[in-house]
């Protein structure tokens, strides 16, 4: 894996205090292979050390604003009834089923999990609050409307949901 670093230099940069070295330059990108020193984004420092691959990017820090949550992972499941964990947040789920599919927050998901579904099969996907929970939707849709539609579904607060996308009722 590499990471591309793209740099557009104006004139009142100072490059002096950063060391790259590099691997490959094509244009502007410049493909980083290890980095030291201090780089101010929006006038604040962000340190910059040692070499960078995949496993970094976990816990990888814009100045205390972390990327968490964000996989990008596809998972399936072929069965009618799905419990949704905080474990598939940032995954995109493919429910296939000739049947409808009941799909069901525990009472506990975090706020800020948020997970995209596909309809791969005949069976809407149906979203059933958990108890004492309300999913809001914008039509007051609860269902995917079709085969391949596309839904996300987010947890804003304590049990309160938001279900987006191809919905219908």
């Amino acid at each position: 894996m590499y990471i591309v670093l793209t740099m557009s230099v104006q004139r009142t940069q100072n490059f002096n205090s950063i060391r790259l070295t590099t691997s490959n330059v094509q244009a502007d990108n410049i493909l980083l292979t290890e980095a030291s020193g201090h780089l101010h984004v929006n006038d604040n420092p962000v340190a910059i050390s040692g070499s960078f691959g995949i496993s970094d990017l976990s816990s990888f820090n814009f100045n205390g604003n972390s990327i968490s949550n964000f996989n990008a992972s596809i998972s399936g499941d072929n069965s009618t009834a799905y419990t949704l964990s905080d474990s598939d947040s940032g995954k995109l789920l493919i429910l296939n089923h000739a049947n409808e599919i009941t799909v069901t927050p525990p009472t506990g998901l975090s706020i800020g999990f948020n997970c995209s579904f596909l309809q791969a099969g005949q069976g809407a996907i149906k979203f059933a609050a958990p108890e004492g929970g309300t999913i809001n939707n914008r039509l007051s849709h609860t269902r995917t409307a079709g085969q391949y539609g596309m839904v996300t579904f987010i947890c804003y607060e304590s049990k309160t949901f938001i279900l987006s996308g191809d919905t219908t009722t």
